[in-house]
């Protein structure tokens, strides 16, 4: 695992970053932790590449989503990342 303050990658809201290899060292996973203000831009970003598997976004309260592609998935957590 490599786990980064994500300064340099210039994504807004990005608050960290962990990068998870397996035992290839090829990579298997990426968790960022954004602010919450970022849940429906990075939502519309991941719906353009992938199919909603799962979608729920309430007005008020915990929001969260899984996209899909072939074996790929994204999943944002029950909490959507960032402080509140």
């Amino acid at each position: 695992m490599l786990k980064s303050d994500g300064r340099g990658l210039h994504i807004d809201g990005l608050q960290s970053i962990l990068f998870i290899f397996g035992r290839d060292r090829k990579l298997e996973g990426v968790i960022m932790t954004m602010d919450k203000n970022r849940l429906r831009p990075v939502a519309d970003f991941l719906r353009a590449k992938y199919t909603p598997a799962h979608e729920d976004f309430p007005f008020v309260g915990d929001a969260s989503a899984t996209y899909r592609m072939g074996e790929s998935s994204a999943t944002t957590p029950d909490s959507f990342g960032g402080k509140r």
